[in-house]
């Protein structure tokens, strides 16, 4: 997704370009890729939200938001819920994908959220926003029950692993935190963690690896499980 507003999805089989279509005039600040692959949604600077069909190339619903900053979309690993954050607000809205109607609105933070990431197994949403905190919501609430306070400015970037054992965080502190998943909640006590030269605009587990990037111009990679950088 673009500044320009503008969508490109590359074909990585026949390294070809799937579509590369003008969908706004307001920046883009993310896209999902729905679990079945077919689907992807974003959401522009507009307070729009698309979700396009990628095999029939054509919009299949379209979200008007009342000009709502929307920071970011993602699907649940599911596939049920398509969940939208905002720049000017602390609020979450669930979609339930089967009809596009709203689920439910989280009131996760005080201030505008810039991530968002589903546990694997769906049952918990994470956020990160500009009130320095990342928000623990179960996927059928209303509110957090969980509050990670431990970074020390507005958090980027979240990923939890593809086992479910572990949430990533990246902020503008310069610090990647990663905390142990327990059964129903995150476990208090921060299981590693790595300063970096400056902000921390990515962090995404991989093959039992962990990855980060950096305004720093520096790619990471960690061996997080044994604490250390490779």
């Amino acid at each position: 997704s673009l500044k320009d507003g503008r969508i490109i999805v590359y074909g990585l089989k026949n390294e070809a370009i799937v579509i590369d279509e003008q969908f706004s005039n307001t920046p883009i600040n993310s896209v999902t890729f729905h679990p079945s692959g077919n689907t992807i949604a974003f959401g522009d600077r507009a307070g729009r939200v698309t979700v396009f069909d990628l095999a029939e190339k054509k919009t299949i619903q379209t979200i008007d938001e009342a000009d709502k900053l929307i920071s970011n979309v993602e699907f649940s690993p599911d596939g049920k819920n398509l969940a939208v954050t905002y720049l000017d607000t602390g609020k979450i809205t669930l979609y339930d994908t089967g009809n596009y109607t709203e689920v439910r609105t989280i009131q996760a933070h005080t201030e505008g959220i810039y991530c968002l990431a589903f546990s694997p197994d769906s049952t918990l949403i994470v956020s990160g926003s500009r009130d320095k905190n990342v928000g623990v919501t179960r996927t059928g609430e209303e509110f957090p029950f969980q509050i990670l306070g431990e970074h020390k400015s507005f958090i980027l970037s979240l990923d939890f692993s593809q086992d479910n054992r572990f949430l990533a965080s990246g902020g503008a502190d310069c610090q990647l935190l990663v905390w142990e998943k327990g059964i129903e909640s995150i476990k208090d006590e921060i299981y590693f963690t790595w300063v970096h030269g400056d902000w921390v605009t990515s962090v995404k587990f991989f093959n039992g690896y962990l990855r980060t990037a950096s305004r720093d111009g520096k790619i990471r990679i960690f061996d997080f499980e044994n604490k250390k950088i490779l």
